[in-house]
């Protein structure tokens, strides 16, 4: 099969894995996110049923099943279908060649089959399940269910699939049903038991229609046959998977429990900022209630589908395992029944609850799996304007290309998918596009929608240095819209005092922005925590230090670990210049790292920094302005970078060149006056003479006229900076 360069403008082929009779799947790299896929390319027949297979696409995504790769996007290359998946590392089952001992195969089979009750709970089926289709990777025990391009939904759907592995009655023309698939099962696990395909004449008797009995196995382990034995029974009805004990696992949980002096210290993970530990507890109260052996039994379900993992510390449970066991119970039971008003009802009310809490990608989620149920009628519905709003809101190429890409497939190309490409445009650096798009844009009625048609024309100016006059001359018509596209409004103008150095301005702007009704929770998080960074600036510590813990704790019951990292890095800064410095916390460290940003990790250790070197501690003070600068080396962030370097020279770490430094720091935007002066104080300690010379009579001359000098800013007050480059030395 041929291939396009770029498949969807998104998706680049890189290398060939795998060819079968009817598909190929390639190695391929998203080039939106930088990440790895798994691309499969499969020619399309007239009996092919995309929306089936749309739909398909949006349940796994939405759910997140576990244990099954996750089905990332569906899209067209010419002729072809390419569904573009995760990239798992692994063999096909049982991951080595048999055969295998059933004590090695044993807990591959118990993931597996956790697996398959997930899939089979929300009413799918694989209906193609065989070696090829089951990854295990042997160093981690983890088992990956894939290609569920051949999954049915209708009971009446007839099944595909793999001869050797077929049910009886999926041979003989009869219907799929979860059954078929644990039969398949069955035989899957007799390759690994046998290192082979079973004996041909069970499949002979199943082809001829008179098999009157299971698959029996010889010279294997008892319980092995088994589990073989009761998957196969020719009568769907009466197969079934033993109910599995595990002794080991058992013995290893109840170790953790005797030691655990509380239910949260049975779990291993980042308490601070994305608090797993806190809701895995609560999580498994909630489906196990407080008896130890009904949570044992709970945590071996989760450890089996690989939500979980054992070690000798304790339990580690991912986030996104934690964020699906959230999930309503009413949508898995709407997908089983396959009701399509009640799905896109209890996706859309979920959609708007998390919404409201401040979760807009899951929100965006669940609302593209109600769009694909509901079909091309759905372009006037509330669901696609909160699919739009909630997807801007993000900021981030991704989710916004995501939506406009599903709603072109859906409903063509129109006015707000030409609003969301331009704003992705504009994000992405293609300014001169994003303008064309922008521009021939007409006003929409929404309000909402309008703001954002406002808000990308804004940005725009914002990244060519024309924000004020932008805003000034589109403000009065976006300000005549309502309270929340003013509330927008108000901010805008906010940010631009601050980027100016007008602190106060932008305090004052910012208040009457965050005391509209009916914004968001991440909205009002995001001016409270713009009204925190403008009152520091302002010399209000306490006042800063105050509504930034506010916000940490909304943000913390929301589950926002964005705005609360933003949130404890404001506090923490404030404490700084209070000189009530907070020593570093490597735990908090670890945490910050563990997020989807880089410049909240550096702005932290650039903080701890200057708390360190503040009291003396020039070698824990060299090791985090360091790790700072490792951060930001893919990133154009200049601030923290330039304070970073010169307090490394100051701590007596590496040298740097102070000619070369110096014109960076004249490049740097208008309002950092304050920290080239900080900077400043390193290039005094490592510069020449005639440089030191020119250094020190700027800072003689800039630092007096600075309002407050005294005032402590990111690393030392100005005037602290004038005595530090006199010395020469911290």
């Amino acid at each position: 099969m041929s291939w396009t360069p770029i498949i969807a403008d998104r998706y680049q082929p890189l290398s060939l894995a795998g060819r079968g009779a009817f598909a190929e799947v390639w190695r391929g790299v998203d080039t939106a996110t930088g990440e790895v896929v798994a691309l499969k390319k499969t020619r399309l027949t007239h009996r092919d049923d995309l929306d089936g297979r749309r739909r398909e696409v949006a349940v796994m995504r939405a759910l997140r099943l576990p244990g099954v790769v996750r089905l990332r996007d569906v899209v067209m290359d010419g002729r072809f279908e390419v569904l573009v998946m995760d990239w798992v590392e692994g063999a096909p089952f049982p991951g080595a060649p048999g055969p295998m001992d059933w004590a090695q195969l044993r807990p591959l089979v118990l993931a597996l089959v956790e697996t398959l009750r997930g899939v089979h709970a929300v009413g799918l089926r694989h209906n193609d399940l065989k070696p090829e289709n089951v990854l295990v990777d042997l160093a981690t025990g983890r088992v990956t269910m894939l290609d569920f391009n051949l999954a049915a939904e209708e009971p009446e759907d007839r099944g595909g699939g793999t001869l050797l592995t077929l049910a009886p009655e999926v041979l003989l023309g009869g219907a799929s049903s979860p059954a078929s698939d644990l039969y398949s099962l069955g035989v899957v696990i007799a390759w690994g038991l046998l290192g082979d395909w079973p004996p041909d004449d069970h499949l002979a008797a199943a082809l001829s229609g008179q098999l009157t009995g299971p698959l029996r196995l010889e010279g294997v382990h008892p319980e092995g046959a088994a589990w073989v034995e009761a998957l196969t029974q020719p009568d769907p009805a009466q197969r079934r998977a033993p109910e599995p004990t595990d002794a080991h696992l058992d013995a290893a949980l109840s170790a953790l429990q005797a030691r655990a002096c509380t239910l949260e210290a049975l779990f291993v993970g980042h308490q601070a900022l994305h608090h797993v530990p806190e809701d895995a507890a609560r999580a498994l109260v909630a489906r196990a209630g407080l008896d130890p052996a009904a949570q044992r039994a709970e945590l071996t379900a989760w450890v089996r589908r690989g939500d979980a993992w054992l070690h000798a510390e304790g339990v580690e449970v991912r986030r996104d395992a934690l964020q699906r066991l959230d999930e309503p119970p009413e949508l898995r039971a709407a997908l089983v029944r396959g009701q399509v008003d009640e799905i896109i009802q209890v996706a859309e009310a979920r959609a708007q609850a998390l919404a409201e809490v401040g979760r807009l990608g899951d929100a965006c989620q669940l609302l593209l799996l109600a769009l694909e149920w509901r079909g091309p009628e759905s372009a006037v519905t509330h669901a696609v304007e909160a699919l739009v709003i909630y997807s801007l809101a993000q900021e981030q190429p991704v989710p916004i290309r995501e939506a406009r890409r599903a709603l072109q497939r859906l409903c063509g190309v129109s006015p707000i998918t030409r609003l969301l490409e331009a704003y992705q445009s504009a994000l992405e650096g293609d300014l001169n596009y994003a303008e064309g798009l922008a521009q021939s844009l007409p006003p929409f009625e929404s309000e909402a929608v309008e703001t954002w048609r406002v808000a990308t024309l804004v940005l725009l100016a914002k990244r060519r240095g024309e924000g004020e006059a932008r805003l000034a001359e589109l403000g009065p018509a976006l300000a005549r819209r309502g309270p929340v596209a003013r509330s927008k409004l108000q901010r805008w103008w906010g940010h631009e005092h601050y980027l100016a150095g007008r602190f106060a301005q932008a305090a004052d702007l910012i208040v009457e922005a965050a005391d509209v009704p009916g914004l968001r929770l991440d909205e009002r998080l995001a001016a409270k925590l713009q009204l925190a960074s403008a009152t520091l600036e302002t010399g209000r510590v306490e006042d800063a230090q105050q509504l930034a813990k506010e916000a940490q704790a909304l943000a913390a019951a929301a589950r926002l670990p964005l705005y609360e990292a933003r949130a404890v890095w404001i506090a923490r800064a404030a404490a700084l210049r209070a000189d009530r410095p907070e020593g570093p916390d490597a735990a908090l460290i670890a945490a910050f790292d563990h997020l989807s940003v880089s410049d909240l990790p550096a702005w932290l250790r650039l903080t701890d920094a200057a708390a360190a070197a503040r009291r003396g501690r020039l070698d824990e003070a060299l090791a985090l302005a360091r790790g700072c600068v490792g951060h930001l080396t893919v990133q154009n962030l200049p601030e923290p970078q330039v304070l970073a370097t010169a307090l490394i020279g100051l701590c007596g770490g590496e040298p740097f060149d102070a000619e070369a430094f110096c014109d960076r720091l004249d490049r740097l935007p208008l309002r950092s006056v304050r920290i080239r002066v900080q900077a400043l104080a390193g290039v005094a300690g490592r510069a020449d003479p005639p440089l030191r010379r020119r250094v020190l009579a700027e800072l003689q001359s800039v630092v007096p006229t600075l309002p407050d000098p005294a005032r402590r800013l990111e690393l030392f007050s100005a005037q602290e900076a004038l005595e530090i480059a006199q010395r020469g030395h911290l």
